[in-house]
């Protein structure tokens, strides 16, 4: 079986290379790939998506499991076949049952994963929408991006869910929270000549 640990903590990575050595080796051997992602240190969904966007190549290998590890109200709503969610802080029995759990499951094709992602497509993003971004990187309050639109209060919020469910976020207020991170990606797209690039 071929393990890949993603954690910036070395600790994490002995532990679970010596909480998988405990299993049978027949049990082992009938998972081909098995990838655990540390984003105990993340708070947010974008963060997870963007790195399965960026690595999908080997996520979909045949026969691949996926540990994601963080905080289950932030990751473990989106329920995925073939992937396990565990927390950080979850106790060593836990950590042994949901592993065993995940080894014996069939192998699935986690393809669903990376058709999730492919919603998180930053050029779907409208030039009004793109310029909300812009206005909110650059602390403007809302009745003033309301008066540069000439939009409603309405038409705003419509426009932040717009964005929210685009980006795979679970609240508006995750669009705020990363709103430094959504402007770098905007402004690193290339726009046609008759688009709007944000200010």
């Amino acid at each position: 079986m071929d393990v890949h640990i993603h954690s910036r903590s070395s600790y994490l990575i002995y532990s679970i290379a010596g909480l998988i050595s405990e299993f049978d080796i027949k049990q082992v051997e009938r998972t081909k790939n098995l990838v655990v992602i540390d984003f105990s240190h993340e708070q947010n969904y974008l963060s997870l998506i963007e790195f399965v966007s960026e690595h999908n190549e080997w996520l979909t290998r045949a026969e691949t499991k996926l540990i994601i590890i963080g905080d289950p109200v932030v990751y473990g709503r989106r329920k995925i076949k073939g992937i396990m969610y565990i927390c950080l802080s979850a106790p060593l029995a836990e950590w042994r049952e949901r592993l065993d759990t995940l080894l014996k499951a069939p192998a699935v094709d986690l393809t669903q994963l990376i058709n999730m992602t492919g919603t998180l497509r930053y050029e779907k993003l409208t030039p009004s929408e793109r310029d909300v971004i812009s206005c909110i990187k650059g602390n403007m309050c809302i009745n003033h991006i309301i008066d540069r639109q000439g939009i409603s209060t309405k038409a705003y919020y419509a426009r932040i869910y717009s964005i929210k469910r685009k980006l795979c976020l679970h609240s508006a207020r995750e669009v705020y929270l990363n709103v430094d991170k959504i402007y770098n990606k905007i402004m690193g797209l290339k726009f046609d000549s008759e688009d709007v690039r944000p200010q």
